[in-house]
């Protein structure tokens, strides 16, 4: 089994705000991670877990907006990244009736929704092949 003394502490060396921000940016995580994280093991009041997790979360997207049709279209040239970015464009598109349905506020229901894998990343994703 690894040791994982040393990442335990390197996320000693943040504050409970900057890990909390950092959980947030994520894809796994995002804020079903970041704000538990935040209010029992960072001692954030709920409200400051709130802001501090979403603005963490909003980081991301417009990169992942702008760039992930291109980094995608890169990284499907080498065999992990092309089994990565087909498993995952196939998960979101089976995922993404909602989306098709109810354009907009159906990827906002998507997003919003906290099930795994559904948060910003993954509406990036929907998004951008749904363009």
């Amino acid at each position: 089994m690894a040791d994982l003394a040393p990442v335990f502490a390197f996320a000693s060396d943040f504050s409970p705000r900057a890990m909390t921000f950092l959980l947030a940016m994520l894809p796994i995580s995002e804020l079903r991670g970041a704000i538990p994280y935040a209010i029992w093991a960072g001692g954030l009041g709920w409200k400051e877990a709130y802001i501090v997790a979403v603005l963490g979360n909003f980081i991301p997207v417009i990169p992942l907006l702008l760039f992930m049709e291109r980094a995608s279209a890169w990284l499907r040239k080498y065999p992990l990244g092309d089994r990565f970015f087909t498993w995952f464009f196939a998960r979101t598109r089976r995922k993404g009736t909602l989306i098709e349905r109810f354009e907009a506020i159906g990827l906002t229901l998507f997003v919003a929704i906290p099930l795994p894998v559904t948060g910003a990343w993954t509406g990036c994703a929907a998004a951008m092949i749904g363009r």
